[in-house]
């Protein structure tokens, strides 16, 4: 057998492994918001199952777990359609793994079909393979299929790394987020945005493979540790923003406990806040909390403790509130023309028409168009 060689590297990439699996365990026994965590553990699991094989290969010790090797690559394929469903979860969207959106999964299956008969051979077969992979681990040998298959396996990721992105972004877009909602697609756009570094640095590794039709050491190590480092980002994210994860929403004040913002700067700031909304007007742009305190000069974070406990409401809710009362100004001030309501909630400052309906009818008791029919005038919005 080859001999075992463990260097920095082999470490690090095996502890990123390791965190990996600890982190997906945690939340596929989430109890709330159990499919969303189960989407996301799934997610966690392959890509640490990847790593671990990586780190059993390069240090020589597959030799001694042989059935492990080569099991992750099909679970690769899994990850850019459990990324998309992930995304849509997160965005308040119905998501079904059956029935149409099974298509996603083909291409998984497609390579563990393909796998198959090797997965089922016997240990001596297998570790013929394995020796010979070991002997060849310094001196890959160029081949324009492996180029091409492995370029295509990357881009193949890439792509819903984008569909994803668009899913986050057109739900930003609704502005009918909630603010955990809204952090929670914040932060895994960031996400996003690692995976794809991992894919274009793994990208470039092929193109250097190609052009030098070889394949250096260190490239390898540099795209596997940007993915342990994806999984150390998620852990960092886990342990100090929990609401992300799923927190309890109910337990939110308890984060102020240690705030500097006693009640007279609490108050003070809620003045401030309100002359500033009603002068300025910002909610009729699309504007985000950061914004706010920073036009007011405050940290966000006070920012989101004035509007969490001294309004009880989240930042959307505050804004969507201002933006109700411009819309019924605009009604009263133009009853008895002719109206549309997707002007009116343009003007008013919302993005969309069922946005405006939902936080009209949430404030006022009414929809628009009851609202606008209670002065009994023949004409009424589109």
């Amino acid at each position: 057998m080859k001999e075992i060689t463990i260097d920095f590297w082999a470490i690090l990439i095996l502890f990123g492994a390791f965190h990996g699996f600890a982190l997906s365990v945690v939340l596929f026994l989430k109890k709330r918001h159990r499919f969303t965590h189960r989407i996301f553990a799934s997610l966690l699991f392959a890509f640490s199952l990847h790593l671990l094989e990586y780190a059993s290969v390069v240090t020589g010790f597959i030799q001694y777990i042989p059935r492990l090797h080569t099991t992750s690559y099909p679970l690769l394929l899994t990850m850019g359609p459990l990324l998309f469903f992930y995304s849509k979860s997160i965005t308040g969207q119905k998501v079904k793994i059956w029935g149409v959106n099974l298509l996603h999964f083909i291409p998984a299956l497609i390579m563990a079909a393909s796998m198959m008969r090797y997965f089922t051979w016997d240990l001596d077969s297998k570790m013929r393979v394995i020796e010979s992979v070991l002997e060849r681990r310094n001196d890959v040998s160029y081949s324009i299929k492996r180029f091409l298959s492995g370029l295509g396996f990357f881009l193949y990721n890439l792509t819903y790394v984008l569909i994803s992105r668009r899913v986050l972004v057109k739900a930003q877009v609704k502005n009918s987020l909630t603010e955990s909602t809204a952090r929670s697609v914040v932060w895994f756009k960031r996400v996003l945005l690692g995976y794809a570094v991992f894919i274009l640095s793994c990208v470039a590794a092929y193109f250097t493979f190609a052009l030098l039709e070889g394949y250096p050491k260190f490239v390898d190590y540099l795209h596997v540790t940007i993915m342990m480092l994806v999984i150390q980002l998620i852990g960092y994210v886990a342990v100090n923003e929990p609401l992300l994860f799923g927190g309890d929403d109910s337990r939110q004040p308890l984060k102020y406990k240690k705030s500097s913002l006693d009640d007279g700067l609490l108050n003070a700031y809620k003045e401030k806040l309100e002359t500033f909304m009603q002068a300025e007007k910002p909610y009729l742009e699309d504007i985000s909390i950061l914004d706010v305190a920073e036009a007011l000069q405050i940290s966000k974070h006070h920012l989101s403790q004035v509007l969490n406990q001294g309004f009880g409401c989240t930042f959307y809710e505050y804004l969507n509130g201002y933006r109700v009362e411009e819309a019924k100004q605009i009604i009263d001030e133009n009853r008895g023309q002719k109206l549309k309501f997707i002007d009116i909630a343009y003007e008013a400052g919302f993005s969309n028409k069922v946005s405006f309906y939902r936080a009209f009818k949430k404030q006022v008791g009414l929809s628009p168009t009851e609202y606008y029919q209670r002065a009994n005038l023949p004409s009424s919005p589109q």
